[in-house]
């Protein structure tokens, strides 16, 4: 337990490795008990209506591209508050990816909410990201720290464009390093590329790759 919490800070070329916490405080310890297994609630098919304007590409980052998700206990804690809060604003996830640094995902405002999306976008990710924040905070004893910094949303336009943005995500491991290889990329578990993998096989993954050859959609200051 004691190397769980052990940070990467890449600033620039300098990589710094911060103070790893032995001891834990009784209510982050309470926190950690209380993360079970989890994965993240997704329908795994294209949206029925990709043109309505309420289906969006998302991207965040950490502040200063801090490296607070590189153990599996921290990226537990973001999933869990991200089902919350998805399953509360009623939400629909169709692929995401968490990296150490940044996650993007495709999702989906519900018919009904188009009029105040920007607003309920707004809302979510604040609070996404302040519970997130509160919680790792906790859990390094370091009140009032900065963990995000922003999030950037792509409002889908069509089916390619959609599909593009998926192919995007399902890469995205393997462009980051953190495989090297398709099938350790399609099995990546702080993702929706095992769900895809089990539902639809590896060779519609092939396929979806063959057919919309990848793209960099990442906002400019995202990474």
């Amino acid at each position: 337990m004691s190397k769980v919490l052990e940070c990467l800070t890449t600033v620039g070329s300098e990589t710094k490795k911060r103070q790893s916490f032995t001891h834990f405080s009784r209510e982050a310890l309470q926190i950690l008990r209380n993360i079970p297994n989890i994965s993240m609630d997704f329908h795994n098919h294209h949206p029925l209506h990709v043109y309505c304007g309420s289906l969006y590409f998302i991207s965040a980052r950490t502040y200063n591209g801090v490296e607070y998700f590189n153990d599996d206990i921290c990226c537990r804690i973001f999933l869990k508050r991200f089902n919350v809060l998805v399953k509360h604003y009623e939400f629909k996830i169709f692929a995401w990816v968490l990296l150490h640094n940044h996650y993007h995902l495709l999702m989906q405002i519900n018919e009904g909410q188009e009029e105040s999306k920007k607003y309920l976008l707004s809302e979510f990710f604040r609070k996404l990201h302040s519970q997130t924040a509160s919680i790792l905070n906790q859990v390094d004893h370091a009140p009032a720290r900065q963990i995000w910094y922003q999030y950037w949303d792509w409002c889908i336009r069509n089916e390619e464009d959609f599909w593009y943005h998926f192919v995007y995500l399902l890469q995205n491991p393997l462009k980051h390093g953190l495989t090297t290889n398709w099938p350790d990329t399609f099995n990546y578990k702080f993702s929706s590329n095992p769900q895809y993998l089990k539902n639809k096989g590896e060779e519609y993954l092939h396929d979806m790759l063959a057919y919309y050859p990848v793209k960099d959609w990442t906002p400019e200051g995202c990474e």
